[in-house]
């Protein structure tokens, strides 16, 4: 680099030197009339013109190669930052893209939540209102009892259910005359004959349809149930409250495993009952509080 510009100098010294001849030797053959130094004033005047045009040429090439350079790089730079902002904008619309996805998503689970909760309170809502339908069944069965394993008594081919009930009162469960007569039975007849299932019936008896009976109130209801522990129990006679179909069965269940624990642990059980629950108690010693099991 140091050199091409000497070499520049000298190139320009020389055309410098051979324009100041040119215009000397012009100056001698057309001015020969005038003095020296005009002549030489002239030449000097003209040899700095020529220069100074020179040294102006050189200096616009030289700042319009800097200025195309300068376009080039910022051309270049221009096309890298559009390449990015390309680059970038793919990126965004994929983020956006993924974001529309997700929030669908979102949105589906969302309602799938609110559907589950929805079918979580309908289901609670079911539970409820089955759970009010069987105390409601509870209630009307109240002033009901049922006797299992009380033979017939035929009178002309027929049955006096209601007589037959009274007597059993008197000598079964070997309450007063006078109480037994007072006793208000509302109504008194045979339960249907039915093949008996596992589960499905309180009588230990399925040869001989229970008994079931309405009592007018429940105090009579109450001592003819407590009067229970007056039976036979050589017999296989036994009074059941009155209940809905699901608690009978989950009652003859529950029996069956209170016999087993008599058996087995040798303690002593009980069955409570609630307008839609039953359930067994038992103790160890007669002292002993139940304890629901």
């Amino acid at each position: 680099m140091p050199r091409s510009r000497g070499n520049s100098k000298e190139s320009k010294i020389s055309k410098y030197l051979l324009r100041s001849k040119s215009s000397s030797d012009k100056i001698t053959e057309t001015s020969s009339g005038r003095n020296d130094s005009e002549s030489v004033q002239k030449m000097a005047t003209s040899s700095k013109s020529g220069e100074r045009s020179e040294a102006t040429d050189v200096t616009n090439t030289e700042l319009k190669e800097l200025i195309l350079g300068m376009e080039k790089k910022l051309l270049n730079k221009i096309e890298a930052v559009s390449g990015d902002v390309k680059k970038l904008e793919a990126r965004v619309n994929d983020v956006d893209t993924a974001m529309e996805y997700y929030s669908s998503k979102i949105l589906d689970l969302e309602k799938q939540a609110v559907s589950q909760k929805e079918m979580t309170e309908l289901v609670e809502r079911i539970k409820v209102l089955e759970n009010q339908n069987l105390q409601q069944e509870a209630r009307s069965r109240r002033y009901n009892l049922l006797i299992y394993g009380v033979n017939p008594v035929l009178s002309d081919g027929r049955e006096d259910t209601q007589k037959l009930v009274r007597d059993f009162m008197s000598t079964n469960l070997k309450l007063p005359d006078d109480y037994v007569n007072s006793v208000i039975i509302c109504n008194a007849h045979r339960l249907p004959r039915m093949i008996k299932s596992v589960g499905t019936s309180d009588d230990t008896s399925p040869t001989i349809p229970g008994i079931i009976i309405k009592f007018g109130t429940m105090f009579d209801r109450n001592r003819i149930l407590r009067s229970a522990v007056n039976l036979d129990k050589t017999q296989k006679i036994s009074i059941r409250t009155d209940l809905p179909p699901e608690l009978k069965k989950k009652r003859y269940e529950l029996a069956r495993k209170a016999y087993d624990l008599r058996q087995n642990d040798q303690i002593q059980t009980r069955i409570k009952e609630s307008l839609s629950d039953v359930w067994i108690e038992v103790r160890k010693l007669s002292t002993d509080p139940w304890v629901k099991r």
